[in-house]
């Protein structure tokens, strides 16, 4: 097409015709503005057409990373509140009657008490999405707000839970180690009573933990640090039924 066109201009050079030459060649430089104009086109919808594409498949897995996140997240919040009123309930034990209580449920409520599970996370997406710039796909600011607020909120939530197992491992079990038995919780509630055994030492009255105040201040500074993870994990639970409703109704 090109070379037949290069023919036509070089007959009309040479035939001298000035006029009909400028004519032709104003048209094919249209035509070739066109034909850019035509290209760039199709490649602006086909780059378009590539990020919808890369578009739909993030928020399809955001969805699924975040419902799973929701689903651990919310067995995660009843075993911390569970271990909430166990704390709660091993606080109002406290005082001089303590010997009236059930040594059994004092072993059962220290057995959760020295216990603090971490939350895992599933982040894979979410990472891509921020440390790749493929966020910037998604179309909705609400959505994008959300999802640049999530790991500042899952950073507050990492805090509290280092505060807590920090609190447990430097002042909790080293009291305890001096003031209780172990041996003595465990073979009652551990799964592994068959490999601990019995002991075979005197029997150590772990109620004794409820008139000493240093253990006292320990089971309320305990309470107080759930109640700031849970605060925590609310607001992350929040975020991720925000992003699932938002993400949902557009994809409908």
């Amino acid at each position: 097409m090109i070379s037949i066109f290069r023919r036509i201009r070089m007959q009309l050079a040479a035939e001298d015709k000035v006029a009909r030459y400028t004519k032709y060649a104003i048209g094919e430089i249209v035509l070739v503005v066109i034909g850019i104009l035509i290209a760039l086109q199709i490649n602006n919808w086909n780059e378009k057409r590539i990020q919808h594409k890369e578009s739909v498949s993030l928020s399809e897995r955001l969805v699924i990373e975040t419902k799973k996140n929701q689903q651990d997240l919310s067995g995660q919040i009843v075993i911390i509140n569970r271990y909430m009123e166990e704390a709660q309930k091993l606080l109002s034990l406290f005082g001089p009657d303590y010997q009236k209580i059930d040594d059994k449920l004092m072993d059962s409520l220290l057995f959760g008490f020295i216990s603090s599970p971490i939350f895992d996370f599933n982040s894979a997406t979410l990472n891509e999405a921020l440390n790749t710039g493929k966020i910037s796909l998604i179309e909705s600011d609400t959505i994008r707000a959300f999802i640049y607020d999530i790991p500042q909120q899952m950073e507050r939530v990492r805090n509290f839970e280092s505060e807590l197992i920090k609190d447990i491992e430097q002042n909790l079990m080293p009291f305890l180690y001096r003031q209780i038995s172990l041996r003595q919780i465990d073979y009652r509630f551990s799964s592994n009573i068959t490999k601990l055994g019995k002991s075979k030492l005197d029997f150590v009255d772990n109620r004794e933990l409820l008139a000493n105040i240093q253990f006292e201040n320990m089971v309320d500074n305990k309470i107080f640090m759930l109640e700031s993870l849970i605060r925590g994990y609310n607001e992350l639970n929040v975020t991720f039924e925000n992003i699932l409703e938002i993400l949902e109704a557009e994809s409908k």
